[in-house]
């Protein structure tokens, strides 16, 4: 019977608890379909594969239901995907970055069960205003592809496996990014922009998050002899304290008094710089 309307442009049934099992294969017929929404409801089985056969459609949403498989291909139309909080598994296919490159501008795909590593092709998607992938089981580096996102306002890569050691080179000079969340325990800290851009002020922030990653921590040292005096009489000498956050910064960051760095980076810093300093 839906496969009749195939004058329909518009089809919503959000947040309508009582819909659930699998997508009826008549909504193929749908052909001129631009908006397909169906979140928030109890719809199951693997994501339908029907959306690719929908040349028209630009709006699909999907989000919180209980949908797995893996991730369907895309029409080449689509500029708005929400897959996020479903079931979704297997990982992100080169094939579905470079299917809807050109259009796709909203990916929201958290939530979810995606692993193995970010593909570089995700700087295909050149169009991309706002990509969410966190909280999967996404593992690896993230890839500096990332930077030829230019049209990107935000990344969110938090709650994987990923490995955050560094931020991808260049991603301060995206001209468009207002945040950018990566790695849980490395750069998941909220990285907001000024209102009006500064480049340096932006840079300096990522270099704080490098720097304030984590506190050094030196395994605690026994004394010798189980805690009696040594050879010469003396007691071992209680294990170094880590040095002060303030004396891991650069040179030219301790000389500027962190001037230029947003408030909550300058907060940060006199913390640090209130620290007790280590007995010499």
């Amino acid at each position: 019977m839906l496969g009749d309307l195939d004058r329909l442009r518009t089809f919503k049934v959000a947040a309508n608890g009582g819909l659930r099992g699998s997508v009826p294969a008549s909504f193929a017929g749908l052909t001129a379909l631009t908006d397909l929404d169906l979140a928030e409801n109890a719809f199951s089985g693997p994501v339908p594969p029907f959306a690719a056969l929908l040349t028209n459609l630009t709006c699909l949403d999907l989000s919180h239901n209980a949908f797995d498989g893996p991730l369907p291909p895309l029409p080449p139309s689509l500029t708005t995907l929400d897959l996020g909080h479903n079931a979704v598994s297997g990982g992100v296919a080169p094939e579905f970055c470079q299917t809807a490159a050109a259009t796709l501008e909203t990916c929201f795909l958290n939530n979810n069960a995606l692993e193995g590593p970010v593909p570089a092709e995700i700087g295909d998607m050149v169009a991309l205003r706002s990509l969410n992938l966190s909280h999967n089981r996404l593992s690896g580096l993230v890839p500096d592809s990332v930077t030829r996102l230019t049209n990107a306002r935000s990344l969110d890569l938090q709650g994987n496996a990923l490995e955050g050691v560094t931020i991808p080179q260049g991603l301060e000079d995206l001209p468009n990014l207002q945040y950018y969340m990566g790695a849980e325990g490395f750069a998941s800290h909220y990285l907001q922009r000024p209102k009006r851009f500064d480049r340096y002020r932006f840079a300096f922030g990522m270099e704080f998050q490098k720097i304030y990653a984590g506190p050094t921590r030196l395994p605690p040292v026994a004394p010798k002899n189980g805690g009696e005096h040594d050879a010469g009489g003396d007691r071992a000498a209680p294990p170094t304290p880590p040095p002060r956050a303030r004396d891991r910064l650069p040179t030219y960051v301790q000389a500027t008094g962190g001037r230029g760095a947003p408030p909550a980076i300058r907060r940060s810093m006199i913390q640090a710089s209130r620290a007790p300093a280590a007995d010499g």
